[in-house]
Formats: structure tokens, C-alpha cells, sequence
């Protein structure tokens, strides 16, 4: 296609007709899009799992984890248009959709979640869905900076922008592992633990609990997944928290 080779970088000086630019655009978005993904794959692959763990422990690397998630919070930002498209990789898919009504579908290349946003408008949904980000991210949250040892991120890490407000937004999630209870419904927060950041429940609760499934709704739109911890009877959990303190005044003594 000519248009595209002579529109990458400066689309907007393209004097085409209103159908080949906007085919330019599909065809700029699809190839820097997909150029972006495939080097994202790499970082977040399974096969990355035990270097994100030294760096999630680390003293001076403790974030950035977080710094990986805020850069494609800006590059997925910088997408947005008034074309519809959809590209990813065999972890992640990106999909941007150009609306003017309400708004459902599966994300995932697993399809293992999905959005409902019921506000009418002239809106761009973008959405970047992970299937192994939960694999990246530490699951510390805004009551605890420790509680990786008790939290788990039990679904897929959902990145939402629109290119509006929006005040309803409804997510579910498959879980990835069917034994963990107590849902949360969270979405990073980098402000927390003094920029550090962590999952965080503000404006958004857990609307249905089903055996395989758990759906949120939350008032706004980011970075999204679900913290589940094992079930433990609190009879259990205050023996346990009882040992820990006896543990921590023997070291102290």
C-alpha cells in the first residue's frame, strides 16, 4: 500500500480520501501496535518469572514492576483514535474499539475476560489484556505491603482507557486458580507505599462470585485484576497471627 508507506510518521499531511486514510491509520496503529506487543511478550513471558520475583524483593527494584505497567498505561494513552482494531500476541491482546452505544466484549486472547460498559456516547474503549502479568506484578495492596505471602493476582490484568469519563464499568474475570476465596476487586494504584504502588479497591466492588468467575464494577478506569488469598477459618488466622507476633519478640529479644 503506498498510502502507508508514505503516511508512517505524518499521517495527518496524507492527501488521500477519507476511507484510504483512515485505512492508513488502521495500518499505522496495527504496525506500531504490534511491534510494541511482541517485545512486551518477551518481558512479561512465563519464562521471566524468576527474575520478576528477585525484582519485586529488591530494595532499590521494588518498582519496577510498576514502571513496566505505568509505560504501557502511556503508550496504550498515545493509540487512541477513531479506529477500531485488534492485535496481540499468544499472552496479550490489544484491542481498540470505536463506539456509540454501549459497550460488551471478551478480552484475552484466551477470552478469559471480559468488559461491559453501559454509558452511551461516542467513545474509544481501549483495553490491553494480560494473561501473564499477574506473574510481574507483586500482589501487595493498599492494607498491606506484605501480603504477597497471602495474596495471589487470580485473573488477568486488564489495562482500560477511554477517551471519556466514565463512571460504570463492569469486569469479570476467569480465575486462574479455582481453589483461592475472598475476592478484591483492585486496580493499581501508583501513588501507594510513597510511590511505590500496589493494588488498591477504591470505587470498585466485587458484584457476582461464581465458582469459576468473579465479576467487578468499578467508577473508573485503569490497570484492573482480582486479589484472591486461601481460605483460612479465623480461628486459623488469629493462631497464626498470634505465632507471628510471639515469632517477631523472639527475634527482637
Amino acid at each position: 500500500c503506498l498510502c502507508v508507506q508514505s503516511c508512517y510518521g505524518k499521517i495527518h499531511k496524507c492527501s488521500v480520501s477519507k476511507q484510504t486514510h483512515k485505512l492508513c491509520l488502521y495500518n499505522h496503529y496495527l504496525f506500531t501496535s504490534q511491534n510494541f506487543l511482541n517485545a512486551s511478550t518477551v518481558l512479561v513471558s512465563n519464562s521471566t518469572i524468576n527474575v520478576w520475583d528477585r525484582l519485586n524483593d529488591g530494595n532499590t527494584t521494588r518498582n519496577v514492576s510498576a514502571s513496566l505497567l505505568g509505560s504501557f498505561e502511556v503508550i496504550v494513552g498515545s493509540l487512541q483514535g477513531d479506529t477500531s482494531f485488534v492485535t496481540g500476541t499468544q499472552i496479550i491482546q490489544l484491542r481498540q474499539t470505536v463506539v456509540n452505544s454501549s459497550f460488551n466484549e471478551t478480552l484475552g486472547v484466551d477470552s478469559s475476560a471480559a468488559i461491559f460498559i453501559p454509558e452511551e456516547g461516542n467513545l474509544t474503549v481501549t483495553t490491553i489484556a494480560f494473561s501473564t502479568l499477574h506473574n510481574v506484578l507483586p500482589a501487595r495492596n493498599s492494607s498491606d505491603n506484605e501480603s504477597t505471602l497471602y495474596n495471589f493476582i487470580n485473573g488477568a490484568v486488564v489495562l482500560v482507557q477511554v477517551n471519556d469519563t466514565i463512571n460504570n464499568i463492569t469486569l469479570s474475570f476467569d480465575l486462574i486458580n479455582e481453589t483461592l476465596g475472598n475476592p478484591q476487586c483492585v486496580f493499581w494504584n501508583f501513588e501507594l507505599f510513597d510511590g511505590l504502588g500496589g493494588w488498591d479497591s477504591f470505587g470498585c466492588k466485587p458484584k457476582f462470585n461464581g465458582d469459576f468467575t468473579v465479576t467487578c464494577e468499578c467508577n473508573h478506569t485503569t490497570s484492573f485484576s482480582i486479589l484472591m488469598s486461601p481460605y483460612i477459618p479465623e480461628k486459623v488466622k488469629e493462631a497464626l497471627a498470634y505465632i507471628t507476633y510471639i515469632g517477631v519478640g523472639i527475634s527482637m529479644g
